[in-house]
């Protein structure tokens, strides 16, 4: 490198400030990701309600739709957990992503 010798970079520092800033970016991309997920697929399922004609898909999607509301088989708690768990997940893994607890 030319014959220099540079300084090692150092890492900023972390500060409170900092740390709420990376708490509020994490929560703000798992709340962007789960809205959109939901802006997506509502009206897709929506619109394949409406466009069916058939008796047995159309029962099919209204099971399905009765199912997601924990009207099915197994139990509401079942149901919620099942549904809720994969945005609690997304939370953790954009959690993780931003703030990198491991990084000291």
């Amino acid at each position: 490198m030319c014959g220099r010798d540079w300084p090692a970079r150092t890492p900023p520092r972390r500060t409170a400030k900092h740390d709420v800033l990376l708490h509020l970016k994490a929560l703000h991309i798992g709340f962007v990701v789960a809205w959109f997920a939901g802006l997506f697929y509502l009206p897709g399922t929506c619109v394949n309600l409406a466009m069916v004609d058939e008796g047995a898909t159309r029962e099919r999607l209204l099971l399905l739709a009765e199912f997601a509301g924990g009207r099915g088989r197994r139990g509401h708690v079942w149901s919620r957990f099942f549904s809720e768990f994969p945005v609690l997940l997304l939370f953790a893994t954009a959690y993780l992503a931003v703030i990198k607890p491991w990084s000291g």
